[in-house]
């Protein structure tokens, strides 16, 4: 546009030169060279013309001559210089004005399309509000559906476990029952033994402190149970504040969020203040390089004008030029102060609308300062959250790795402890069946006793019917033996039984207790003693039972609250779940935001190039209409110059006569026409010559006011420039501020980036991390199974090697039994077949002689050997302690394959065994884990602890096959009880008892033929007495008297003492039984008390035993659940994060695509900057080669498939740059084009003006 305006001004100059050249001529000489130059405005100079001819004649006439003529001309040609001077002036300032006004003009479009861009701005940031609610909208329907599904997933479970209670308290209902029923049918029982039982009084002590030792257990669970009660009050407490917590962590992730969007809407407004400084600073350096080459061309034409005027001041010496200047001269004095009022007026609305702009940028800019600076502090101050969320997450992380393991290790322990209670349990069950066993057993004595009693009692009545008085004793005698020989059975079974549930019950812990033996019976006292012990024992392993239930209780509640905590975290995974979901579909929205963007802003370049097309057609038929007003000005200046140089040069025409109409005249007539004009001139020099007087007095008035408005207008303008300098110093500050925070910005985002990096790494390293100890736990978990596995092996080789052990130690104990039997009895068989003279004790005595004999000697050489043997091939490390207790041996061949597979699965497989052996293996780890160690001790307990806890789970019995040896020595006894018929050593007990109840018939009887014996004696002897008195009354005289013999008389004597000392010693031994039958009396109603209280203890254990398995097994179940849920969740976590990486990548490609086209547009700045470079170095370009672009072509190459792969805005840019580099040669070849026609116009003009030099030397030639 400055150009056109340039050209026509240049026009406007060249028509007035026209006019003014045309003014000289006369009508005649005008209408007859060039008649279509005249125009109507010319007159009145026309007539001062003439006016001069006319003046310059008289001076003629008068004789001045040439030198009046010549000073004229220099006159004039000083005239012409100042107007010259004075037009290059006003046309500089005119040209700078323009510049200002485009100036203020781009500022003010500057300002446009920073309204346009807040605008938009304005509409982008509303749409992003109103896609915000309606996805938080979303969100809010979302989070109220997943609520009411877990509503119904609670309402659910709680009528599960209403379900699971009543099913429970049915069963409770159930067992409790059967229990009652069992108790009252245990009560009979009881109640027939206290029937024979009749002494209580030694147990109620015992009774008495076990009540106070109940009361104190029930003092100590009401403790408990207060303390349960404060737990979870501080449970439900904990759990308020967790909710608090939680509610204040999603206020926090919310804020976050909000930040979030703020720093990204700031960093958008970042990015559009960037695009926005780099637009301005395109369009400043384009302007500049437009305002270069305007300049450049200014000074072109400013030389080719000044040539062409410097030409015409040459040409223009003639006087009839002088009128038309002096009134153009005028003409255009009016026209400046006209056109310099509205400048005025245009700069005074250009500088209020440069003010009003001004100030709204500066408020602009300090808005933009502001919410800049919040913008950093908000940043700052996420940075600081995002950095304590980061360790927070970390150490939440720690905390759940601490977490899961605990819980493993809880979960182990209780698994420990519901092995160890299960076991118990089995135990307790095992003694419960052995004390109805015992039961059982004492219902069947008393009712043999019962039997036994019934059956004397009718002997006593047929003996009694029999001889009632002489054979009272004798009844009496055998009640008394029958009742010994009964009181001795029923005593030494009862001293078994409790001999062998003592041994059973206190194999674990204590071997086998010592029994003292008074001569040929058991010490009922060291029994007494071994009772109170297993009571005793009893009592502190039902206070252990209590720890162990304080423990379980303790356990549950901390697992409670570990499962509250896991809660807890997986309500955390699960919102972060969600902010990453939140944070992945707003960064889809944002990449969705900087696309369109990108497409609005393509279509906004597009439209610009559209426009920027339309202005360069419309210019370039501008230029082409200029054209054609230079082409027809040049014609009429050639025109104009000739027909000057016709009338200057007194006929000398140089230009051929096709040119102009002066060849037709005669000579005459063009004397006449010259000697008019030469009148016309004389005429008008003298009118001229006042004219120029006046109109230099006006002339100096006027340059004195010109000079004052020039001064006026530099201060103008060096104000101006001096505003314009401030501006531009303003915008560059604040152009370097906004560069300096968005480097800053840039800064931290790449620091953030660089964090987020590092978190990543340590988060990965922290999954490989995982992983491997994943790997080393299966590796372990592996390496446990087969070592479980090498473990039962293990452990059912050394219950088998005890079982045998115990075999044999039964066997020992059942033959030393026999033994002590066989030789008591075999003791009082031989008293009593003694005081019989049985004849058979001979004979069988007989017969165990030598072989009898070498059999033992071999049978102990055989045990020493062994023994020996086993001695020297054994390295003693570890001792087991106790003693073996055996069990029934259960044969079946029964079995299956299946089910001998099976079971050894089960047992290679045990749960329990594992724990049995982490439990008693502990001590020694702890110890190997120390710096000093005791291992041996640790190592012999913990033993001690595995065989305890082992072999009481292993079945009795005695399995292998027999030696050779023992085969020999088995035929040789069978052989020996061929041909030597023996009772075997280990008969029973009711055998014995019939053999001697035999005895003691054949005794009684006896006894009884003595007895008649001595009643007849006894007759005999009264009647003798009788005869004899008869007898001396008859021969008193007679010399010679009749008498017994001497001996006969001894012998009945001894018979009578004998038979007196026999009843004594019955008596005796009645009197004894009768005190060992209160004693033993005594005795069962202590055991049965003990036996009552014991399982009344046995019962409630088992029912807190059962109870509580329940609740493991609930608990069981619900970590099985937690830790599905947990599974769950950390799928869900893993799919979240190959979302996130996903994410990532994308966001990475998108970085990296931003980069390459940051880099490339660099790039293209560079290339930009150094062709801008290359303009101002040469300021007068005419070749091609100084306008050429070179775009960096291998850069660009080289990144063709990272713009291929960046998108749209890549490929978008590509295609910008491309068309902008055609647009730009496009626009370069035209000016060269124009340049060149400039040039060839500039040459076409320099010819001209050789050939007027030479023209003018021609006609200066003829002069002379």
């Amino acid at each position: 546009m400055s150009e056109s305006r340039q050209t026509q001004r240049g026009d406007n100059g060249a028509r007035d030169r026209t006019r003014r050249r045309d003014g000289g001529l006369s009508k005649a000489s005008l209408h007859a060279s060039h008649p279509h130059t005249v125009t109507r405005s010319t007159q009145g100079d026309l007539q001062e013309i003439g006016r001069l001819r006319e003046a310059i004649g008289q001076l003629q006439t008068e004789g001045r001559g040439c030198d009046k003529e010549e000073e004229l001309r220099w006159r004039i040609n000083q005239l012409e210089k100042d107007k010259l001077e004075l037009s290059s002036k006003y046309n500089q300032e005119v040209s700078d004005y323009q510049a200002q006004l485009t100036r203020c003009r781009a500022l003010l479009e500057k300002g446009e399309a920073q309204r346009q861009t807040l605008e938009y701005e304005l509409a982008v940031v509303k749409r992003d509000a109103a896609a915000q609610k309606s996805h938080s909208e979303d969100k809010m329907a979302g989070l109220i559906t997943h609520n009411q599904q877990l509503e119904g997933l609670s309402a659910e479970l709680h009528q599960r476990a209403s379900d699971l209670q009543r099913a429970l308290e049915i069963t409770q209902q159930a067992r409790y029952d059967d229990e009652r029923s069992l108790q009252s049918e245990l009560r009979e029982r009881d109640h027939l033994i206290h029937s024979v039982s009749t002494e209580r009084e030694l147990l109620q002590e015992e009774n008495r402190r076990l009540d106070t030792l109940l009361q104190e257990q029930k003092d100590t669970l009401q403790e408990l149970k207060d303390r349960m009660d404060s737990v979870q009050r501080d449970r439900e407490r904990d759990a308020e504040e967790l909710r608090v917590r939680t509610a204040e962590l999603r206020k926090s992730m919310e804020r976050e969020e909000r930040m979030k969007k703020k720093v990204e809407m700031a960093i958008q407004r970042v990015k559009v203040l960037e695009e926005s400084v780099e637009a301005e600073r395109a369009a400043h350096l384009e302007f500049k390089v437009s305002a270069e080459v305007i300049q450049l061309r200014l000074r072109d034409v400013e030389a080719a004008l000044s040539v062409e005027k410097r030409n015409q001041a040459e040409a223009a010496s003639s006087l009839e030029l002088l009128k038309d200047k002096l009134g153009e001269v005028e003409r255009a004095h009016t026209r400046e102060r006209q056109r310099a009022d509205n400048t005025q007026h245009t700069l005074t609305l250009v500088k209020q609308e440069y003010q009003y702009s001004k100030t709204n940028l500066i408020d602009q800019l300090e808005k933009a300062k502001a919410a800049l600076a919040d913008l950093i502090g908000q940043m700052e101050q996420e940075k600081v959250e995002s950095a304590k969320l980061i360790g927070q997450m970390e150490r939440e992380k720690a905390e759940s790795a601490k977490l899961i393991g605990q819980m493993e290790r809880e979960k182990a322990e209780s698994a420990k402890l519901i092995g160890q209670m299960e076991r118990e349990k089995a135990e307790s069950a095992k003694l419960i069946g052995q004390m109805e066993r015992e039961k059982a057993e004492s219902a069947k004595l008393i009712g043999q006793m019962e039997r036994e009693k019934a059956e004397s009692a009718k002997l006593s009545v047929r003996l009694h019917e029999q001889e009632r008085v002489q054979m009272e004793r004798g009844q009496e005698l055998n009640l008394v033996r029958k009742r010994l020989v009964f009181v001795e059975k029923t005593y030494e079974g009862l001293l078994k039984e409790i001999e062998q549930l003592l041994l059973h019950h206190h194999h674990q812990h204590q071997g086998a207790p010592p029994i003292n033996t008074t001569g040929d019976k058991q010490n009922p006292s060291a029994l007494m003693d071994l009772l109170r012990r297993e009571l005793h024992r009893y009592h502190t392993e039902l206070k252990d039972l209590v720890k162990v239930v304080e423990t379980l209780n303790k356990e549950n509640k901390d697992k409670d609250e570990i499962i509250a905590d896991l809660r807890r975290h997986i309500q955390e995974c699960e919102a972060r779940c969600v902010c990453v979901s939140e944070e992945a579909e707003r960064l889809r929205v944002c990449v969705a935001d900087a696309a369109e963007q990108a497409q609005m802003e393509l279509q906004s370049i597009t439209r610009r190039w559209e426009q920027e097309r339309e202005q360069h057609t419309h210019s370039k038929t501008h230029i082409h209409t200029l054209r054609q007003e230079h082409d027809r000005e040049r014609q009429e200046k050639l025109t104009f110059l000739h027909t000057l140089y016709q009338r200057l040069l007194t006929g000398c025409v140089i230009v051929a006569p096709p040119q102009s109409m002066m060849g037709s005249f005669s000579w005459a007539e063009l004397s006449i026409m010259l000697q008019e004009q030469a009148d016309a001139l004389t005429s008008d020099l003298s009118s001229a010559n006042q004219r120029i007087e006046c109109l230099e007095n006006v002339c100096e008035g006027k340059e004195a006011a010109l000079t004052s408005v020039c001064e006026q207008l530099k201060q103008r303008e060096e104000s101006w420039i001096k505003q314009r300098e401030e501006l531009d110093t303003q915008h560059t500050h604040m152009i370097n501020k906004l560069h300096t925070t968005a480097q800053d910005l840039k800064s931290r985002l790449d620091h953030t980036e660089k964090s987020l990096r590092v978190s990543e790494r340590s988060h990965s390293a922290l999954q490989q991390e995982v992983t491997r100890l994943q790997e080393l736990v299966r590796v372990c978990r592996r390496d446990d199974a087969s070592l479980l596995a090498a473990c039962a092996m293990l452990a059912g080789c050394v219950c088998a090697m005890h079982g045998r052990v115990r075999a044999l130690v039964c066997q020992k104990a059942l033959l030393q039994q026999s033994v002590c039997d066989s030789e008591s009895l075999q003791q009082e068989v031989s008293a009593l077949l003694h005081a019989l003279s049985d004849p058979r004790v001979e004979g069988q005595s007989g017969v165990r002689g030598g072989v009898w004999k070498f059999r033992v000697h071999v049978i102990a050489v055989m045990a020493a050997l062994r023994l020996l043997t086993l001695y020297r091939n054994t390295t003693t490390l570890l001792r087991v302690g106790g003693g073996v207790c055996v069990r029934e041996l259960r044969l079946s061949s029964t079995h299956t394959e299946e089910e001998e597979n099976q079971r050894v699965m089960k047992m290679l497989t045990s749960s329990q065994l594992c724990v049995i052996l982490h439990t008693c293996m502990q001590e020694v780890q702890t110890e190997l884990q120390r710096t000093e160690h005791s291992v041996l001790a640790a190592a012999r307990s913990s033993f001690t602890k595995l065989i305890e806890k082992l072999l009481p789970e292993s079945e009795s019995g005695c399995y292998g096959d027999v030696g050779s040896l023992a085969r020999h020595l088995g035929h040789g006894l069978n052989n020996l009880r061929k041909t030597h018929p023996l009772p075997l050593r280990h008969d029973t007990n009711k055998v014995m008892v019939s053999a001697l109840q035999q005895h003691f018939l054949v005794f009684t009887q006896r006894l009884h033929s003595t007895e008649v014996e001595r009643r007849d004696l006894r007759i005999e002897l009264s009647r003798i007495k009788r005869r004899n008195t008869h007898t001396h009354s008859e021969t008193k005289d007679n010399t010679h008297t009749w008498c017994v013999p001497v001996q006969q008389f001894r012998s009945v004597c001894e018979e009578l003492s004998s038979a007196l000392q026999r009843e004594q010693q019955a008596q005796s031994l009645l009197h004894e039984q009768a005190t060992q039958l209160q004693e033993l009396g005594v005795t069962m109603e202590t055991h049965t008390s003990e036996q009552l209280e014991k399982d009344h203890t046995l019962a409630q254990a088992v029912q807190s035993l059962s109870d509580v398995k329940a609740e493991l097994k609930r608990k069981d179940q619900s970590l099985q659940l937690l830790g599905k849920r947990l599974s769950q969740s950390q799928q869900e976590k893993q799919e979240l994060q190959q979302s996130i990486n996903r994410a990532e990548n994308t966001l990475r490609m998108a970085a990296r695509s931003k980069e390459c086209l940051s880099s490339y547009i660099m790039s293209v700045e560079c290339r930009l900057r150094e062709l801008k470079d290359r303009l101002l170095l040469s300021h007068a370009t005419s070749s091609r080669e100084d306008f050429i672009l070179h775009l960096p072509t291998m850069h660009q190459d080289t990144q063709g498939l990272e713009l291929d792969s960046g998108g749209v805005e890549m490929k978008a840019c590509q295609a910008l740059v491309r068309s902008f580099t055609d647009v730009y040669e496009l626009a370069c070849s035209k000016m060269v084009f124009l340049e060149r026609e400039i040039s060839s116009y500039q040459s076409h003009i320099a010819a001209l003006k050789a050939e007027l030099h030479e023209a003018c030397i021609r006609e200066n030639q003829c002069y002379c």
